[in-house]
């Protein structure tokens, strides 16, 4: 892979039959969102089916995590405990420290839960997008939706910020791996 960034968000989450569909009708607004404040489509890694060929998953989300420019973690009960979401947060906190001057290119978002945070998970702004996650599918043209949309065009100033504030490329940028993690990583 060239030494560029392929991606402008990595979407980090925790897998959830109950969430998943909403999390992919999220990110698709959140880029119809992002394109109409930014006037360009972001470049989004999330849920990848098209591997390169002879790639493994590992190779394809370790080329994810080095060639994107910031995270967007979608947080659930789940997402502590995973040891993929927490080697994907671990990358982009790793990339924070060697920034001068240091900036945030994590932004959370809270899908599901919302009372476990680990400490070192915590100094981050959070943005609250549970009301919108659990139940039903949200109807058009509902309140409910108005002010989920609302919330995604927020969520896109954010991302859409935290893209054009991203450091270029740096090839010595760490990846961490579940296999670099001990059990003190996870809750």
């Amino acid at each position: 892979m060239a030494a560029h960034q392929s991606y402008d968000v990595f979407v980090s989450y925790a897998r959830n039959p109950l969430t998943d569909d909403w999390m992919r009708e999220m990110i698709t607004l959140l880029n119809e969102w992002i394109e109409e404040t930014s006037g360009r489509t972001a470049r989004i890694f999330f849920d990848v089916i098209e591997l390169e060929m002879g790639l493994s998953w590992t190779q394809v989300a370790e080329n994810a995590l080095r060639h994107s420019k910031m995270m967007l973690a979608l947080i659930s009960p789940r997402y502590f405990v995973g040891k993929w979401t927490i080697a994907e947060w671990r990358t982009f906190a790793a990339r924070e420290r060697m920034l001068s001057p240091r900036r945030s290119i994590i932004v959370p978002a809270v899908i599901q839960g919302g009372d476990a945070f680990p400490v070192w998970a915590r100094d981050h702004e959070w943005v609250d997008l549970r009301k919108f996650a659990a139940g039903p599918k949200i109807q058009p043209n509902s309140p409910l939706y108005f002010r989920f949309n609302e919330a995604i065009m927020a969520l896109a100033k954010t991302v859409g910020q935290t893209i054009a504030g991203a450091p270029a490329f740096n090839k010595k940028w760490p990846v961490v791996l579940p296999t670099q993690l001990d059990a003190t990583d996870v809750l």
